[in-house]
């Protein structure tokens, strides 16, 4: 018995060893078992969270190529269409349209890169008496809450081409996201081949010309103005005829100083110099105001552009007494028609539209007077169009080489000035109040042009300012300039004359919410889609 109770109890003993380590390791095998079920959770978490993100991005994708650029700026701008009883101009926010731009709702709108902050801020949208045509910055004009609009290309400066949009707070299966999406149309983003243009080359790049050989003469008129314009008509008849008073004025005066002062001491020679031998040609031409008048005519089913230009230079001076191009308006007995400081040529037509056809485009091409430096708008170039005729003004500035040397410099093009105007009549066709609501007036006149950019092979195409642009009416003579003017003649660089063959390419980023607040710096994408769209 004794040996039979011993031996129960050693085996009792065993057994509640073996329990407690059995129970040691479920509790570990049930650690390990409940960290997996949490990792799990969380890649389920992440993973439903990326699907939504992804379903985000893709309804997003899916409206904004299906629109392109402008439609899907005028939906980030004014994302209720007041012209289809307030609904969403994205279809898949239908519905949605009470929590659009309130309080605790969905944000939609443009952004715009500011350099001096380096960052995405809010556009300006017109607001009547608030933010007035000039000062908006949204690549929409609208003066009636998006029922008319227009889409104002941005063409210069460091947002060339490039349009930001943002949805802040888009709530999907309860999650809250923030929708930065991106257009970018500069030049790394390429340009298609338009098979219906036979100007098109295989791949189009930025600041590219017209080639001429390629256009057709019947519809498109060229004027290419020579280096000097007209130097023989400006010896002759400016510089010669001002040496010829000169000299004339020079001793008419001696003699009138020597019979004042017969025991002057000191000659008259020492007091006004020696007699003129005439001005320096290059002098006076590097300080000569130059304007090229081009008028665009149609009479009788023809249309007709003539040119003629007006030299002045009125203000030169060489410093010496007898040595100014103006040097007539100081006698008074002399006849002031003489003006041999001005000249203007007679006008001759360089072009004719057969009977029945019409003028497609002008191209005038030039070479600024670089060696007018610092001296103000000493170039301008006039366009009369009075009759309102629909056609293009191509205006561009040539490049050359001097004494091996390329011209101009990047510094010439920098300090360059010209002025450019072009003259219509708005009233022609019932435009009698242009002028208060010049935002959405067009002129018939559509203008490109290189001029405000670099040319220079040191800063080829890089953005300057150099061109005074107005916009006239001939019948007020009430005009505008700057941006208002480039609105109305709907300016455009060489590099953007056929917007239609550029692409660009589509950034959809989804964010969790918040990113938006933080400026979208340093948070990385839920999701990131990229494609492109041929605008």
């Amino acid at each position: 018995m004794k040996r039979i109770g011993q031996r129960l109890k050693d085996q009792s003993g065993a057994s509640l060893i073996e329990l407690v380590v059995a129970l040691s390791i479920f509790a570990i095998a049930a650690l390990a078992l409940l960290q997996g079920f949490t990792q799990a959770a969380r890649v389920s978490k992440k993973s439903g969270e990326y699907l939504l993100a992804t379903e985000v991005a893709q309804n997003v994708m899916e409206e904004v190529k299906s629109n392109g650029i402008e439609l899907a700026s005028l939906a980030f701008n004014y994302p209720i269409d007041l012209q289809k009883n307030g609904s969403s101009r994205f279809y898949f926010l239908q519905g949605k349209e009470d929590t659009i731009n309130t309080a605790n709702g969905i944000t939609i709108r443009e952004l715009i890169y500011n350099e001096q902050t380096k960052n995405l801020e809010p556009v300006k949208l017109y607001k009547e008496g608030v933010i007035l045509e000039n000062d908006v910055t949204s690549s929409i004009l609208s003066l009636d809450n998006g029922k008319t609009w227009e889409f104002l290309s941005r063409t210069t400066g460091i947002n060339r081409s490039k349009y930001y949009f943002e949805m802040k707070n888009l709530v999907e299966e309860s999650r809250a996201f923030d929708v930065l999406v991106t257009f970018d149309g500069g030049e790394e983003s390429g340009y298609k081949k338009d098979d219906n243009d036979y100007r098109a080359e295989d791949e189009k790049n930025d600041y590219l010309s017209p080639n001429i050989e390629k256009l057709n003469t019947k519809e498109n008129a060229f004027l290419i103005m020579e280096e000097d314009w007209d130097a023989e008509a400006i010896q002759i008849e400016m510089i010669d005829k001002q040496k010829e008073y000169a000299i004339k004025r020079w001793e008419k005066d001696k003699k009138e100083y020597e019979k004042n002062n017969p025991n002057a001491t000191v000659s008259f020679e020492e007091l006004y110099g020696e007699k003129p031998d005439g001005l320096s040609y290059e002098e006076v031409w590097n300080n000569m105001k130059r304007t090229l008048v081009v008028s665009v005519t149609e009479e009788k089913g023809v249309t007709k552009a003539n040119a003629y230009y007006r030299f002045d230079a009125s203000h030169y001076s060489d410093g010496t007494p007898y040595g100014s191009m103006n040097l007539y308006e100081s006698d008074p007995d002399t006849n002031h028609n003489l003006s041999f400081d001005k000249l203007e040529s007679i006008p001759i037509t360089f072009f004719s539209t057969e009977t029945g056809s019409s003028l497609n485009s002008i191209y005038i091409f030039y070479y600024p007077n670089y060696t007018i430096l610092g001296q103000g708008i000493l170039d301008e170039i006039v366009i009369e169009n009075e009759q309102n005729l629909p056609f293009n003004v191509y205006v561009i500035k040539q490049k050359k080489v001097e004494n091996g040397v390329a011209v101009p410099s990047k510094l010439q093009e920098e300090r360059y000035k010209m002025g450019l105007t072009v003259i219509e009549t708005p009233s022609l066709n019932g435009e009698s109040n242009w002028f208060t609501n010049s935002g959405l007036f067009r002129s018939k006149a559509s203008l490109l042009t290189n001029l405000n950019r670099n040319i220079s092979t040191q800063a080829d195409g890089e953005g300057i300012n150099q061109m005074t642009l107005k916009f006239m009416d001939s019948n007020t003579n009430k005009g505008l300039t700057g941006t208002s003017a480039r609105r109305i003649l709907n300016m455009s660089g060489l590099e953007n004359k056929t917007q239609k063959d550029r692409i660009y390419k589509v950034t959809i980023e989804v964010y969790r919410s918040g990113a938006s607040n933080q400026n979208f710096n340093n948070v990385e994408p839920i999701v990131k889609l990229e494609s492109s769209k041929d605008n």
